[in-house]
């Protein structure tokens, strides 16, 4: 297009939003120049006029520039004269065609009606072109829009919530994978066009809830669902209104979790809780009422009476305060890991020395249903520990033991070393545990049916409070049983900075070893 008769010929395009002039096209002494983009307010030149004009301007002579015009020269041999036609779209500027030559008055009027005839084409075609981008833009954005509808019909479709939508009557018009499943059914037609209020246990609360939805907009709450089969289960519900842009109700849209299981744990809860109520309150009141009793029989003897008479029940007191301390350091170790853990203050002690002694402080508590407490073990290493907090692991195993031994019966307290761990194992010989419900046992609150059905009191929290003692120690407690024979629990804590006796002996112990 660089010729003779046109030495420079370019195209400028105009952004109107931006007041950028720019060169897509620019061509001089046969050569394609590169010509930054400029404002128009800045410097516009004779584009810019053009383009402020809407009007063809021709200049036969650039010597003779007329007052108020500039013009912006580009590097190389300076053309004579100049001819810009604009490009126009519905009477809107939107760039300029313009050819200059190096020679004066090059340009007759048949070849400026020419270039405007070009330059309406040019803009037709740049018309065109928007038209195309626009409507490629459009119909990538409707792609998107269709591919985001797409992945929300995915995620209604799997949702693990059953989701439904119904009219503004209440019919179901949509209903998804879940809530097939949750209420039983095998196909859409089954339930699609069937009012909502029947797929509940009471269709007159689902009646209130879609009147609460119509007046207030939403409503949340638990529902009784009824299946296919007439079976009920619960159902945590949320519902709301659903507008168009305009405000207008069009549908009212809900969704359903199955909450069946959380019921029961939460029942169950509650049942675990009055029972453990119950259980504390009994076990705190026995001793108690068995202490004041005693008390005021003393206290309505003569009073020479009541010191030998003091004396004589010393032994039924101790027995029973150590129980209420027993059963309140339970609750507290129960609860304290919850809040703040167990805290412990670790000095190297001799756990044989203390389980003789505990064993020793029992033996009122044992003789009393006609048990024999015996501790085996030889010299062992002295162990980092907390002595209180051991010893409430071991009191509360050696209770355990002796509330579930027969009467004449035998519980055997044994120690030994077993590489870098020291063991300790308490035995008995009652009624065992059923394998079962061996996984429960260090459970709070758990209490098996064997302890419920033989009336064995308790509040369910030894075993528990064991297994966070011995855990806070870095160590492990677990359980063995024969049901019907035998009951092994052992302890396994090490020694880290312990040092062991001179005079110790590793002396392996069977625990299933019958009683002498």
């Amino acid at each position: 297009m660089c010729d003779r008769l046109t030495d420079t010929f370019y195209v400028a395009l105009y952004d109107d939003a931006t007041k950028l002039l720019s060169f897509p096209f620019f061509c001089k002494d046969g050569e394609r120049r590169i010509v930054a983009s400029r404002g128009i307010k800045e410097s516009s030149g004779l584009a810019g006029q053009i383009i402020e004009s809407r009007q063809t301007l021709y200049l036969p002579d650039e010597s003779n520039v007329p007052a108020g015009l500039v013009m912006i020269r580009q590097p190389g041999i300076p053309t004579l004269s100049f001819i810009g036609v604009p490009l126009l779209l519905n009477d809107r500027s939107v760039g300029v065609l313009s050819m200059q030559s190096h020679s004066l008055n090059a340009y007759s009027p048949e070849q400026i009606e020419t270039l405007e005839l070009l330059a309406t084409q040019v803009a037709i075609a740049i018309q065109n072109s928007q038209l195309y981008e626009q409507v490629q833009q459009e119909l990538i954005e409707r792609k998107r829009a269709q591919e985001a509808l797409q992945v929300k019909d995915w995620a209604i479709e799997s949702a693990t919530n059953a989701i439904v939508t119904s009219d503004m009557e209440g019919n179901l018009n949509y209903i998804n994978p879940t809530f097939l499943k949750l209420w039983g059914y095998s196909s859409p037609a089954e339930v699609l066009g069937k009012p909502v209020v029947g797929f509940w246990q009471m269709g007159e609360k689902a009646a209130e809830v879609m009147e609460a939805v119509r007046t207030k907009g939403s409503w949340v709450g638990e529902l009784v669902a009824q299946d296919k089969d007439g079976a009920f289960f619960d159902v945590q519900a949320a519902a709301s209104m659903v507008v168009n842009a305009a405000g207008q109700p069009v549908c009212i849209q809900a969704s359903f979790t199955d909450i069946t299981e959380r019921k029961r744990l939460e029942q169950a809860v509650e049942k675990a809780h009055a029972d453990f109520l119950f259980a504390v309150s009994h076990e705190l009141k026995t001793p108690l009422l068995v202490l004041g009793a005693t008390q005021e029989m003393i206290e309505s003897l003569p009073e020479e009476q009541r010191l030998a008479k003091f004396r004589e029940y010393g032994d039924f007191w101790r027995r029973n305060l150590m129980r209420l301390r027993f059963i309140i350091e339970n609750l507290v170790d129960s609860q304290r890991p919850v809040k703040m853990g167990l805290k412990l203050e670790k000095r190297p002690a001799n756990l044989l020395d203390l389980a003789q002694e505990i064993a020793a402080e029992l033996e009122s508590v044992a003789s009393a249903r006609s048990v024999q407490l015996l501790v085996q073990g030889e010299s062992l290493p002295l162990l980092p520990m907390d002595r209180n907090a051991v010893r409430r692991l071991l009191e509360n195993l050696l209770i355990n033991a002796i509330k579930f031994s027969p009467v004449e019966g035998q519980v055997e307290i044994r120690l030994f070393a077993d590489g870098e761990m020291l063991c300790l194992e308490v035995c008995d010989f009652g009624m065992g545990i059923n394998p079962q419900i061996m996984p429960f046992l260090f459970r709070p609150f758990y209490r098996s049916p064997e302890a419920l059905k033989a009336g064995v009191q308790g509040t369910s929290l030894g075993l528990y409070v064991a297994k966070l003692i011995a855990e806070a120690h870095d160590g492990s407690i677990s359980l063995e049983s024969e049901e019907g024979k035998w009951t092994t629990v052992t302890v396994r804590l090490p020694w880290k900075d312990g040092e062991m006796g001179t005079d110790f002996k590793s002396v392996p112990i069977s625990p299933h070893f019958p009683p002498h």
